[in-house]
């Protein structure tokens, strides 16, 4: 498997483990987290995924324009996370929640952006 491909497995991976996360009805949950801290949870799995996208993109060597693209599309999909979650008992989905799952997003391709143009970005891929 060429590092590109591998790169997306890794984001494919994480999507995967967000949904299974996302799809634990509320009564499961072990921790009962509110707001605002359940907001920088948001934030971070997204953060995660936003910096996982941003090595799939360098190590694939996409142009860099398509960022903007990716992140409108993860933020679409973090759109439909909110959506569904509000069919699992015990959970919610909410417009905030939405915010800083796109926040995270862009916080995860900017720092990752960043990392993959460093000297860091070698031992990254």
């Amino acid at each position: 498997m060429t590092p590109g491909r591998r790169a997306w497995v890794d984001v494919g991976l994480w999507v995967f483990v967000q949904t299974l996360i996302t799809s634990v009805p509320g009564s499961a949950v072990p921790v009962d987290v509110h707001h605002p801290f359940d907001w920088l949870v948001h934030f971070g799995m997204y953060a995660v995924l936003g910096g996982l996208v941003a090595r799939a993109v360098a190590v694939a060597g996409w142009p860099g324009r398509r960022v903007l693209w990716l992140l409108a599309g993860v933020s679409v999909a973090a759109a439909l996370d909110e959506w569904h979650q509000l069919f699992i008992p015990g959970r919610n989905g909410s417009a905030a929640d939405w915010v800083f799952d796109s926040l995270g997003c862009a916080a995860g391709l900017f720092v990752g952006g960043r990392l993959m143009a460093s000297r860091v970005g070698s031992w990254l891929r």
